[in-house]
């Protein structure tokens, strides 16, 4: 009777397993695979169907702004982008690379070989979280299809390829690019400074840009003559579109009395501007003109060594330091040579220390020992103030800020970058964002870029 039994049992279930095959042919009628495939040649027909390509507006990490692409996909497996980045003398403005669609735990598109994507991805030692290999998602209503990035470990960065416009092209703004580049190399800054002077108003507001991160800040709103000031530390992302500026944050608020409204700013051309002394020689500079968008005002973005916040830092009690490779000889840093000259300085120091005790200016170098102890040695100084330019005496000899006092010092290499910061009488300390400066001098073309110490 057992027997009997299990042999029951065993012919229903091969009759149930039966049953259920059956079922999944019925509803499938493909094998998984098959289905795979069928979704992967679905999303590769997507990718190429549009007769413009696809425009997509990218923001790989919350801080950044975003980039305009152009993606144009080909059955072939290859892909044209073109982007208005302009690093590696312009290799990115216009690429052709291979690419696929895979199909593992859902579809994802891969760029294969070296791109745009890929460039952006290595920054920051490669913790800049771009990414070139991308998880479908969805398409929308209106046409658009969404990815999210595979590789991020935390927040997913969302990718929309939206249709692109036949005069797709125009979105990229490469002669913005290109009028930026001129502005900012006028005067010798690493990390340049900008007013942005109202046509019809007494107000001039005071910004940095990050072409990179595609970020802007605003630091100081003033009059044009700078008898009045007001603090802003104001900093978002934007894109460059065209020839537009737009912001991801408008800045708005009431700066000298005055309403500010701004979510974009349209550039037009550059015209010559008055030239700028340089340590007793005229520099000629031209400005950027452009309306707002919200309101039609006309503005102008001047490049300046004129800076009124950074002035405040004769009031500021502040401790500030720079890595060595954040000195420059006009451009070029120089961070290698220091070091070596100077027998390991790793840090540039700059005590402005005032309180009701005592006062400690003083200028010098964390230099790394090789019993891995470390020193400061700094050279005092009385420095003179015209507005954000800073003229300094220094003492004769050094003295030791902190850490081993016992070392022989190589005073002639620490005297040359002292000097090649600070002689001539008229170096200027410039505020490039919060808490940071760049200390320029316009007589050698060194600088150092500097922040307050926390």
């Amino acid at each position: 009777m057992k027997n009997y039994q299990y042999i029951v049992l065993g012919v229903m279930l091969l009759l149930a397993g039966a049953c259920r095959t059956t079922e999944e042919e019925l509803i499938f009628e493909k094998s998984a695979d098959e289905r795979a495939q069928e979704a992967v040649a679905d999303l590769e027909q997507r990718l190429i169907t549009p007769t413009n390509g696809w425009v997509l507006r990218y923001k790989p990490v919350p801080e950044s702004g975003r980039y305009v692409v152009l993606l144009n996909f080909n059955d072939d497996g290859s892909v044209r982008i073109r982007t208005d980045f302009g690093a590696n003398d312009n290799e990115f403005y216009d690429q052709t690379v291979t690419y696929r669609v895979d199909n593992s735990l859902g579809l994802e598109l891969i760029f294969e070989t070296y791109s745009f994507f890929s460039f952006l991805f290595e920054q920051n030692s490669a913790t800049f979280e771009a990414e070139f290999e991308f998880n479908y998602v969805n398409e929308t209503p209106n046409g658009a299809l969404v990815f999210n990035s595979k590789s991020d470990l935390s927040s997913l960065t969302t990718l929309a390829f939206e249709p692109a416009p036949e005069n797709a092209e125009n979105l990229l703004g490469r002669q913005l690019k290109d009028n930026l580049v001129v502005l900012s190399e006028s005067l010798g800054l690493v990390s340049p400074v900008y007013r942005l002077n109202y046509a019809d108003r007494d107000l001039s507001l005071f910004l940095s840009l990050n072409t990179f991160l595609r970020r802007i800040e605003f630091t100081y709103a003033s009059s044009v003559s700078g008898d009045e000031g007001q603090s802003i530390n104001f900093s978002t992302g934007y894109t460059a579109e065209g020839n537009s500026l737009i912001l991801d944050d408008p800045l708005t608020g009431n700066y000298i009395r005055s309403e500010v409204n701004i979510s974009a700013i349209n550039f037009r051309s550059l015209t010559n501007a008055p030239s700028i002394d340089k340590c007793g020689q005229p520099t000629p500079i031209q400005q950027y003109s452009a309306n707002l968008a919200e309101s039609g005002e006309a503005i102008a973005l001047v490049p300046t060594l004129f800076d009124p916040g950074a002035a405040r830092l004769q009031n500021l009690s502040e401790i500030f330091v720079a890595n060595v490779g954040g000195i420059y000889d006009n451009g070029a840093s120089v961070g290698q040579q220091v070091f070596d000259a100077t027998g390991g300085a790793v840090n540039f120091v700059m005590y402005h220390v005032q309180n009701q005790q005592n006062t400690f200016y003083a200028m010098g170098y964390l230099l790394q020992l090789d019993n891995n102890g470390f020193s400061i040695p700094v050279k005092e100084f009385t420095p003179t103030y015209e507005g954000n330019q800073i003229s300094f005496e220094f003492d004769s000899e050094y003295s030791f800020a902190n850490g081993d006092s016992t070392i022989t010092l190589n005073t002639a290499a620490l005297d040359t970058y002292l000097t090649n910061l600070t002689e001539g009488g008229q170096t200027r300390l410039i505020q490039t964002g919060e808490m940071r400066y760049e200390l320029f001098n316009p007589c050698t073309g060194w600088s150092v870029l500097l922040q307050e110490l926390e």
